[in-house]
């Protein structure tokens, strides 16, 4: 359960860890970023504009409001036919610093 699993909103960072790419409006203000994968950049073009109406948050860093992001990585693997064509693979590197004093 997400809701239960933020609790409530807090002054200290919080990473949401979150399969599937998707942000929950009761979500708001209670996680500062949230790390999602599932549709793989939607992996093959042309089916990946299909993936892109179902997940609009497909790949890639997107701004949710003043300080909540949610970042969706394509991922190195594959589902279905083992093939991407234009949905390149990737691995993501986060380095989470606190902020200076």
């Amino acid at each position: 359960d997400e809701d239960g699993a933020l609790g409530e909103p807090s002054e200290r960072f919080t990473l949401l860890l979150k399969h599937r790419p998707e942000f929950i409006e009761t979500s708001t203000g209670r996680f500062d970023l949230q790390l999602s994968g599932h549709g793989h950049g939607g992996q093959i073009f042309p089916f990946n504009l299909l993936t892109a109406i179902k997940y609009p948050l497909l790949d890639g860093l997107y701004t949710l409001s003043d300080n909540q992001y949610l970042y969706t990585s394509r991922g190195t693997g594959t589902w279905g036919p083992p093939m991407r064509i234009f949905s390149p693979p990737e691995i993501t590197l986060f380095e989470i610093v606190p902020e200076a004093p």
